[in-house]
């Protein structure tokens, strides 16, 4: 079991460096923005324990994968089995459990405690398949798959767009609408196969209109719900919630101009420095999307020809 918890922590390590991050520094900034997240939110809804929970909630149940219980019961056992799953649940719901007890949500903090240890035990049969459907398969790769991975996520900011509403914070449902945009752009991190960028007969510069062009149709199909609730409910900020549309857009042309100004290989430190400068400047957008652009037209060239 202590080999395991080694060769996952090797895994972690190594997926870091992989994006370009130094691993002492990537783990730092995932527990800053952790904390930012949870500070965040605790000052814009009394319904954050209740969000707080099911974030951790969603996030544990990724481990109780069938394949993946199947591949643990496989290398441990049954008996094992029970205590490697279990270590792993509480070492996840951990860091949401501190904060719990940090502004005095006890109760929220056992019923986080036990949902972490009911999921050790639940069991999902092996034969039932379900299919996401999905609004997607005109254009398949980055919204198809993506959608899928993450479908868990927009339901999950559906619901805190509902309590935002209630709550009748705007703030929260801006961040909402951001967060989705912030799931979006992780659609466009992983590059496709050559062929699918080939099988097009488009010039590069038709090429990537078009991937800006299905960007903003399907991205359009995740918000919406949020920005009709929005527009409902807070009429007297229309404006503002359309410049933070605007700029959600924004940021996906960015990561698609990124994308392939360096495809076939991913966007590395450098390019994901930029983004993060961009993100704490908007109006840096005016400028890096259109060098980008350029960029990424010279690179598919290669192989739209």
């Amino acid at each position: 079991m202590k080999h395991y918890f080694a060769l996952q922590y090797k895994i972690t390590i190594r997926r870091l460096s992989d994006v370009g991050l130094q691993p002492l520094l990537g783990c730092l900034l995932i527990a800053v923005a952790f904390i930012l997240l949870t500070f965040y939110l605790y000052s814009q809804t009394t319904y954050a324990p209740y969000l707080y929970v099911l974030l951790a909630a969603l996030v544990i149940s990724k481990l109780s994968a069938p394949k993946r219980n199947e591949f643990l019961k496989i290398i441990f056992g049954d008996s094992k089995l029970i205590k490697v799953r279990l270590l792993e649940n509480l070492l996840v719901a951990l860091p949401f459990c501190f904060f719990l007890l940090y502004h005095h949500n006890y109760i929220a903090c056992s019923v986080l405690h036990a949902l972490t240890i009911s999921f050790v035990f639940i069991t999902i049969n092996n034969t039932l398949h379900i299919t996401v459907r999905t609004p997607f398969y005109k254009s398949p790769f980055e919204f198809t798959i993506g959608f899928r991975n993450t479908f868990y996520l927009i339901i999950a900011v559906y619901i805190i767009t509902y309590f935002a509403v209630v709550s009748h914070n705007f703030n929260l449902g801006i961040f909402c609408l951001l967060f989705s945009f912030a799931v979006q752009l992780g659609y466009y991190l992983k590059p496709e196969n050559e062929y699918y960028v080939w099988m097009h007969s488009l010039t590069s510069q038709q090429f990537i209109l078009n991937k800006f062009k299905i960007a903003f149709v399907y991205s359009a199909y995740i918000v919406s719900p949020i920005i009709v609730c929005l527009s409902i409910f807070f009429t007297q900020h229309l404006a503002l919630l359309l410049l933070f549309y605007v700029v959600g857009l924004g940021y996906l042309v960015f990561i698609i101009v990124l994308k392939y100004a360096v495809y076939p290989n991913e966007i590395n430190v450098v390019q994901g420095l930029l983004f993060a400068i961009s993100i704490s400047f908007p109006p840096l957008l005016i400028f890096f999307i259109p060098y980008f652009f350029l960029q990424s037209k010279k690179n598919t060239a290669k192989l739209l020809k």
